[in-house]
């Protein structure tokens, strides 16, 4: 679900809640100096979550773009195209590299971040020029944040060896998280290894924490197995997927105070599913009573379709969403409805 309604400041919370804590491991595995330069990126990247009228507009997904551009895109860019200088506490970035890494053209980072304490100072064949669109190179300095050139360095290395098809999400979008584990010690975050109830995932369900956490709980009790990834485009939410063996039983969605459940129902199952749908909360009872054709075109194009009528309810194998429950999840109770069609499949 995209939810385009969303207001810009709560993506912008979402991501402020999905910044990570440095962990031990970094502790033990960087230098105290090199430890500084995390938490200070980490600090820019709340700083910036934080202040979402530096971010100015009418249309919520363009300010979500100039944000995620900002903090994600951006340092993305800089860190894989820049080279250290001053100390290790500026990068150096040619033009001609910087455009190959950041392929966007939105310039929103070069009016924001110097409100965030990022400085840049612009040339052309050596000498100063005004403007990033005048020069040829760049210089960029964190006076308010010791270390960030390096950490940025040292996370580089380690973007090429992300795998965003079985991990939770690109290398830019840890970047924004400040994943420290995965990006500078180079751990895979395997989906089907991220804990459910790891704190930056319990934050982004915002006001539904409890209900979620409840889902989760209730899945392990259920001997589920789970998958988490973010999904960054439009509208940032947590999607975490829950398996019996390799059966998907339920696919949540989970942004803020928003949530959206979908349980599929296998056809040769949905009989008792639809006609008990009565005993059921009436927010699932009315999900159940929308299953049907979901256009998938499978019987005009002359496909074999199985179909069948349950109490005024068709339902049909050409797709599995012609029997599956679509809802957002708001209280105990629907959840208490979905547990006991879950426990009946």
């Amino acid at each position: 679900m995209m939810w385009d309604d969303v207001p810009f400041e709560e993506r912008a919370r979402f991501m402020r809640n999905n910044v990570m804590e440095l962990s031990r491991d970094i502790a033990q595995g960087f230098t105290p100096a090199d430890c500084r330069g995390f938490e200070s990126f980490r600090r820019l990247l709340l700083e910036i979550y934080a202040a979402p009228d530096a971010f100015p507009g009418e249309d919520p997904l363009e300010r979500f773009h100039d944000l995620s551009y900002s903090t994600q895109l951006f340092f993305s860019a800089l860190a894989t195209a820049g080279e250290a200088a001053e100390n290790g506490e500026a990068l150096y970035v040619t033009k001609k590299d910087f455009k190959q890494a950041y392929k966007k053209p939105g310039l929103a980072p070069f009016a924001v971040l110097p409100s965030f304490g990022v400085r840049f100072a612009f040339t052309k064949k050596g000498q100063p020029v005004d403007s990033f669109g005048a020069c040829d190179a760049f210089l960029v300095d964190f006076p308010r944040g010791e270390g960030i050139a390096a950490a940025l360095k040292h996370m580089a290395a380690h973007y090429a060896g992300v795998d965003h098809k079985r991990e939770y999400a690109e290398a830019l979008v840890m970047l924004g998280k400040a994943d420290f584990d995965r990006l500078a010690l180079g751990r895979p975050a395997l989906r089907e290894e991220i804990d459910p109830l790891r704190p930056d995932i319990l934050r982004s369900a915002g006001a539904s924490a409890s209900l979620y956490e409840e889902l989760i709980r209730q899945g392990q009790s259920l001997g589920f197995t789970s998958q988490c990834y973010l999904q960054r485009y439009a509208n940032p939410t947590w999607n975490v997927n829950l398996y019996e063996g390799r059966k998907l039983r339920i696919k949540s969605v989970w942004c803020e105070s928003r949530n959206y459940i979908h349980l599929p129902v296998p056809f040769d199952q949905a009989e008792p599913v639809i006609q008990n749908r009565r005993q059921y909360h009436p927010a699932v009872r009315a999900a159940i009573e929308r299953f049907g054709c979901v256009n998938c075109g499978r019987c005009q194009a002359g496909k074999p379709v199985n179909f069948k009528k349950i109490d005024h309810i068709t339902i049909c194998t050409g797709h599995g969403e012609s029997s599956t429950i679509f809802m957002e999840l708001k209280s105990p109770q629907e959840l208490n409805s979905l547990l006991e069609i879950i426990r009946s499949l």
